[in-house]
């Protein structure tokens, strides 16, 4: 499988990652999440274009990709603020937020829902994803080929 080819299939799992988010998310500020739906939109479209080896998909990818990841780490390292069980805190932040609605169901699958390093652990699993994908992406760009000695 080709390196192209791998990162459509991380950009699809990101992609579809983040419209189950998006779908899924209760309580969502701000009201009409424009740039997020339209990020998921360039996301996919990226992807299914690196399937099939278009050039405009590769730097497409990279650009929202890249946006894509700060976004959400901006938006992790932010945190939140609020009194009480830090537990019930962690749900009530990541239930809210347009990137991360869907870990909460990860967190009640794969850990014990009381454990916070689980939550603060599974926040960043979207953008290491999309890293993931940027790094296969990128690589072929800065190697021109010279290991197959073209």
């Amino acid at each position: 499988m080709s390196r192209a080819r791998l990162g459509s299939l991380l950009g699809l799992l990101c992609s579809a990652l983040l419209l189950w988010s998006l779908l899924i998310v209760v309580d969502p500020y701000p009201p009409r999440p424009y740039f997020e739906w339209s990020l998921c939109g360039v996301l996919f479209t990226a992807s299914v274009g690196l399937w099939f080896n278009k050039n405009w998909a590769r730097i497409t990818f990279l650009v929202a990709g890249s946006i894509f990841v700060l976004f959400s780490i901006a938006a992790a390292a932010v945190g939140f603020a609020c009194a009480g069980n830090l537990v019930y805190c962690y749900q009530n932040f990541v239930r809210s937020q347009l990137l991360f609605a869907d870990i909460y169901y990860f967190v009640q699958v794969a850990c014990v829902p009381q454990s916070l390093r689980c939550y603060t652990s599974f926040i960043y699993l979207q953008p290491v994803l999309t890293g993931l994908a940027l790094a296969l992406l990128v690589w072929p760009l800065a190697s021109n080929n010279r290991s197959r000695g073209a």
